[in-house]
């Protein structure tokens, strides 16, 4: 039924599972292929901030990560390279990998233009990160 009313009414469909998902409210099954289809780019307000502070279900974060623009994108990768320096603390394994399957499932344009700004890096272990990211990124477009 959303898929049909998606196909006459592509915006407004948008704007709602937006708004649910600023509301904390589940979404329905293929709301992320619809909102990737959109145009819409967010890197303010409270999906941004879901997506950067890992708040809300995995599943509801990883939509939100889908929309997400450079400058978010950019914030989470700060946030793995920082946690990368302390990732011998076992506990913050799975918070890393977690920024990292948010990356992933996020806006290809995004990344691509958060990791170009990236690129003039010459730490090892940020190169290293980078790469990781890239291939993980790939494999799930």
């Amino acid at each position: 039924m959303i898929y049909h009313a998606y196909e006459l009414y592509p915006e407004q469909v948008v704007a709602g599972l937006l708004a649910l998902l600023e509301q904390g409210k589940k979404v329905p099954f293929g709301a992320e292929a619809m909102l990737r289809m959109s145009d819409v780019v967010i890197d303010e307000g409270p999906l941004a901030d879901c997506v950067l502070k890992h708040t809300g279900d995995g599943r509801d974060a990883a939509i939100a990560a889908s929309i997400v623009g450079p400058k978010t994108v950019r914030n989470l990768i700060d946030q793995m390279f920082d946690l990368d320096t302390r990732i011998y603390d076992e506990s913050l394994d799975d918070e890393y990998h977690q920024i990292t399957n948010l990356i992933s499932v996020g806006n290809i344009r995004s990344f691509a233009e958060a990791i170009l700004e990236r690129s003039n890096t010459e730490d090892p272990n940020q190169i290293s990160n980078l790469a990781h990211l890239n291939l993980a990124v790939w494999r799930s477009c």
